[in-house]
């Protein structure tokens, strides 16, 4: 305890200062460099902050939801660490040929659909319908 001094050393524990510390310590998590995987620390305080906010009772949707923040809305996250290919040197992607193509039946984009058909998936998950889901 000495070495980690937080609001957990006083007698006298409000869990308003619990939680704001642990909204401080995320945020040094997200601006500091020492940590190799800064958004998965956070992550961790952010799961913290969620236990203290409702007593220790969380369901699956509450998780999901705080996984999901960290995303973008067609699916991909936003990470620090860099991955297999970098795209953010030279001119960008290409635009992949697509194996199927245009959808047969409607004429549309087949990647149109798929975005859609996942932002309606993950607003159900987040709203822990998970039968619907499936």
């Amino acid at each position: 305890m000495r070495n980690f001094p937080g609001p957990l050393s006083r007698e006298d524990l409000h869990k308003v200062d619990a939680m704001e510390f642990a909204q401080q310590r995320a945020a040094a998590c997200l601006s500091g460099g020492g940590l190799q995987d800064r958004s998965s620390a956070a992550l961790l305080w952010n799961l913290l902050i969620l236990l203290c906010r409702q007593n220790g009772q969380i369901v699956g949707s509450d998780i999901a939801e705080l996984l999901v923040q960290g995303s973008n809305s067609d699916g991909s996250c936003k990470t620090d660490t860099p991955t297999l290919i970098d795209f953010s040197e030279g001119a960008g992607p290409a635009e992949a040929p697509s194996l199927f193509g245009d959808d047969l039946l409607t004429g549309g984009s087949s990647s149109e659909g798929c975005r859609g058909a996942l932002q309606g998936y993950t607003q159900l998950l987040l709203a822990g319908r998970k039968k619907v889901f499936l």
